[in-house]
């Protein structure tokens, strides 16, 4: 029995990636990934949307939007593929920062879970002597969800303390606890592991040295999440300064799967694994005038279809003997 590497990033388009890019991210470790050693299916949608239904889809095996809600997985079905692996000789393994898998009780399928925490809303710890620093204008971003009247941006960035160091970031920290799973379990049989980045889902806080690189000119407020409504409230620099912020996430989210697929090289995992490198949407930056991937604007009346931008998902499988640098 071959080992599972299921390797998930939240937000992540598709043409992040080398040359389908209209607008070029640096992803390096996927494009060669994808164009040496994995099978890319170039056609590949998303079903259930967003986080949770998505998951569920892929843990039950099971399309269950529009039949059932965004809601924990032991209430979608009795299938879960950490379970089903487990009663087949598995040893299965979750390792996420993104925050709602937890709260959707997908842990309870797993030997053993663990999570970063800290990510969008989630306040693992508070330290209310300091000041909730206002960075980004509440009107250019979304009202709810509110803590103490500050925004999800600024409250992201207060709960953990805005990092200016890449090691402190989520996507460098989850890379870092799988790629420890993995020396630490490589020789142990077939093993099942999950690996979900909730980036580059906003809030888009990379270090903003990396942010430069995009919007070397900007001097105006961060623009760190999207208001999920028109893309006119923002100015022309600050719609491209809040692709600058995504670009950053997504730059580092390449550079931190591609650490894991590093390491599964190093370990000569290959031939006994399949490695699975998956997105579960995109999001609007300006296209079709919108920001986000819904509509919560209650002054925006409009029917938001998901467009390309959204529901074309990135899929490279490969290890095995799975064809190397083929696309389908």
């Amino acid at each position: 029995m071959k080992n599972i590497i299921l390797l998930i990033t939240d937000t992540f388009r598709y043409d992040n990636l080398g040359e389908r890019a209209t607008r070029p991210i640096r992803t390096p470790m996927l494009d060669n990934f994808a164009a040496n050693r994995a099978t890319a299916i170039e056609k590949f949608y998303m079903n259930s949307f967003p986080t949770i239904p998505h998951r569920t889809d892929v843990a039950t095996s099971t399309v269950g939007w529009p039949h059932y809600p965004w809601q924990p997985i032991d209430q979608s079905g009795p299938n879960h593929v950490a379970k089903l692996l487990a009663g087949k000789g598995y040893a299965t393994q979750l390792i996420c920062d993104c925050p709602h898998l937890f709260n959707a009780r997908f842990q309870q399928g797993f030997h053993a879970a663990f999570q970063h925490r800290g990510q969008e809303g989630d306040k693992p710890l508070l330290h209310l002597n300091d000041e909730i620093e206002r960075v980004m204008p509440d009107e250019k971003t979304r009202p709810n969800p509110s803590f103490r009247g500050h925004t999800l941006a600024n409250t992201h960035r207060w709960t953990n303390r805005y990092y200016q160091y890449e090691s402190e970031t989520f996507s460098a920290r989850t890379s870092q606890s799988a790629i420890r799973f993995l020396e630490e379990n490589s020789d142990s049989g077939p093993f099942f592991l999950w690996v979900d980045f909730f980036d580059p889902h906003e809030p888009w806080d990379p270090p903003e040295y990396i942010v430069k690189r995009y919007d070397p000119t900007y001097s105006g407020p961060p623009m760190i999440h999207p208001n999920y409504g028109r893309s006119s409230l923002y100015s022309e620099e600050e719609l491209h300064n809040l692709w600058a912020h995504y670009a950053g996430e997504s730059e580092m989210v390449d550079r931190h799967i591609g650490r894991i697929i590093e390491k599964i090289e190093d370990l000569e995992l290959w031939d006994e694994s399949i490695v699975v490198v998956m997105s579960d949407h995109g999001m609007s930056i300006g296209e079709h005038g919108k920001t986000g991937k819904s509509n919560i604007d209650p002054d925006d009346p409009r029917f938001w279809p998901t467009y390309p931008e959204i529901n074309h998902e990135m899929f490279l499988i490969a290890g095995g003997e799975i064809p190397q640098g083929q696309s389908l």
